[in-house]
């Protein structure tokens, strides 16, 4: 599974831009790979953007552009599942990213499961156990 994180320059993936995505690759519940990349979205970094994610212009300013790591990112995913805080968020920011970057969107084995509800069925399971 991997666990995944976008930042954007705003909340619509149709026009704002990622800024940066952080990812943590799980296998049999043990961290294999932690990566993470900021991204030029060749666009000014709104002061309300600045301040809630704490990524500042000079962070991006330079950054390799979404097509130059979307390969990267795919291979990632590729195969395994995709569990994010705000699934829908991130998944239609990667959607509409890689379709701008002409490849295929997100590997047909990749599901998108909600965060919360991962950690309610780990609590769960956690209880049941004991």
């Amino acid at each position: 599974m991997v666990l995944l994180d976008c930042e954007t320059t705003g909340g619509n993936a149709v026009h704002h831009r990622i800024i940066e995505i952080g990812l943590l690759v799980i296998e049999n519940g043990e961290l294999i790979e932690t990566w993470q990349s900021f991204i030029d979205p060749r666009v000014a970094l709104p002061p309300f953007i600045q301040k809630l994610t704490g990524i500042s212009p000079g962070m991006v300013r330079g950054a390799l552009e979404f097509s130059e790591i979307a390969e990267e990112l795919l291979a990632k995913l590729e195969g395994r599942t995709l569990v994010a805080h705000n699934a829908r968020f991130d998944y239609g920011f990667l959607r509409m990213n890689l379709s701008e970057s002409a490849l295929a969107i997100m590997p047909s084995l990749c599901v998108l499961l909600n965060l919360a509800v991962i950690c309610i069925l780990s609590l769960n399971a956690m209880v049941c156990h004991r």
